[in-house]
C-alpha cells in the first residue's frame, strides 16, 4: 500500500450483553496495525453495562462512531452499521470475539493484490481453558463465484473451504451497497453469504487463522434450541428461491441448496417434537411435518433421486422417524463421550 491514499475500513461491531468480553474485542479492533479504521459499534438495547463502555470508546478515540438503538437482533445491528459506514471496505466483528493485530492490514495487501471483491481468512475456536487451533499454512486460493459456492456447500469450512460467517471477511464496501440482512431471524449469514459470493467476481480465501471465535454459552451460535432457531427455517427457504432462476452452470447449487432447505425442516420438526408438551413448539411440529409433506412432489421432481430410507420412514410413520433419530444421536453421544472418557484415561493412567 505504500505511495497509495490509504483506503478506510469500516468495522461493524453489533453490541449486546457482552460486558465481560467487550474491552477485549473493542480493543483488538483499536490495536490493529493498519491504523486508518472506522470502528462502528452498534450498542443494540444492552441491559448491562455495554451502553456505557461504548459512549466511553468513542470519548477516547475518534475513529469510533456509537450507534444506540433498541433491542432488534444481530441482523439490524449489522445492518444499521451498514447504513453510516463510509468506508471502501466493511469487516464484522462478533462483540465476544477479537482479532489478530495484523489481520486487516495482511487482508487488505490481498485484496489489493489480487483486485478481489472478497478476502476471507481462517479462525480459531477459543473456550476459556483451550484454543483450537488449525495449521496457517498460508495458501492462497483464489474463486469464482461458482467456485466459492462450491467450496462453501462442498468444501470443509473448518479446513480450507469458504465459510458461511461474515465476520472473517473483508469486503469491499461497493459490494454491500444494496444488500442487507434479513431482520428479525437468527442464522441471517446462510441467507446473506451465499447472496454476496453470487454478487462478487473474485473471491480470495488467505488460510491463516487471525479472528478468535470465542465459544462463550451466550452466544446465538451456541444457545439451545429455541423459537428462534424454529423461525430461522425462513432463511434456509430463500436461499434456493434466490437461486432457483439462475440456471445454468447454478442448477446444481440450486438443487443442493433445496436439499439443505428439506434436511432443515426434517432437523426442526424433530426438534420441535422432542418439546411438544409446550403448545408452541406443538404448533410448529405440526407445521413442519405439512411442510414436509406438501414439499414431497417437489423434492422429488428437483433433486431427481429416490427419497432415503429416513424420508421413507418418516412417511410411514413420523413418530417412528423420531425414535430412530433420537437414537442415532444418543447413540453417537455415547460414542463421543466414551472416546473423550479413554483420551482422559490414556493421560492420567
Amino acid at each position: 500500500m505504500v505511495g497509495e491514499k490509504m483506503p478506510k475500513i469500516s468495522v461493524i461491531v453489533p453490541v449486546y450483553k457482552v460486558e465481560p468480553y467487550l474491552h477485549r474485542c473493542v480493543d483488538s479492533i483499536i490495536n490493529q496495525t493498519y491504523q486508518n479504521l472506522e470502528i462502528i459499534l452498534v450498542e443494540d438495547g444492552s441491559p448491562d453495562n455495554c451502553p456505557q463502555i461504548c459512549d466511553e470508546y468513542a470519548q477516547q478515540d475518534s475513529r469510533i462512531k456509537v450507534i444506540h438503538q433498541e433491542n432488534n437482533g444481530l441482523s439490524a445491528a449489522r445492518n444499521a452499521g451498514l447504513d453510516i459506514a463510509t468506508g471502501n471496505y466493511i469487516a464484522f466483528v462478533d462483540s465476544d470475539d477479537y482479532i489478530d493485530p495484523d489481520m486487516y492490514e495482511t487482508m487488505l495487501n490481498i485484496m489489493s493484490e489480487h483486485n478481489a471483491d472478497i478476502v476471507e481468512c481462517g479462525y480459531r475456536w477459543v473456550k476459556p481453558d483451550i484454543t483450537y487451533d488449525r495449521e496457517n499454512t498460508k495458501k492462497i486460493d483464489i474463486y469464482t463465484p461458482l467456485k466459492a459456492l462450491d467450496a462453501l456447500y462442498f468444501g470443509d469450512q473448518m479446513f480450507g473451504g469458504i465459510s458461511i460467517v461474515v465476520w472473517n471477511k473483508l469486503y469491499k464496501a461497493d459490494l454491500l451497497k444494496n444488500l442487507r440482512m434479513v431482520e428479525g431471524y437468527i442464522h441471517e449469514d446462510v441467507e446473506f453469504t451465499p447472496k454476496v459470493l453470487y454478487s462478487a467476481e473474485k473471491i480470495v480465501k488467505y488460510n491463516y487463522n487471525f479472528y478468535n471465535f470465542y465459544f462463550s454459552a451466550n452466544s446465538i451460535s451456541r444457545s439451545t434450541y429455541s423459537l428462534k432457531n424454529a423461525k430461522s427455517i425462513e432463511m434456509h427457504r430463500r436461499v434456493p428461491r434466490f437461486f432457483k432462476d439462475k440456471g445454468g452452470e447454478y442448477i446444481y447449487i440450486y438443487k443442493h441448496t433445496y436439499s439443505l432447505y428439506r434436511g432443515a425442516l426434517f432437523n426442526h420438526f424433530y426438534e420441535c417434537t422432542r418439546r411438544k408438551n409446550d403448545p408452541a413448539f406443538l404448533a410448529l411440529s405440526k407445521s413442519f411435518q405439512e411442510e414436509i409433506s406438501s414439499t414431497q412432489t417437489d423434492a422429488l421432481e428437483i433433486l431427481a433421486t429416490p427419497p432415503s430410507w429416513k424420508e421413507r420412514l418418516f412417511i410411514f410413520s413420523p413418530r417412528l422417524w423420531c425414535f430412530a433419530v433420537s437414537t442415532v444421536r444418543n447413540a453417537r453421544e455415547i460414542k463421543w463421550k466414551m472416546k473423550k472418557y479413554v483420551k482422559l484415561l490414556k493421560r492420567n493412567p
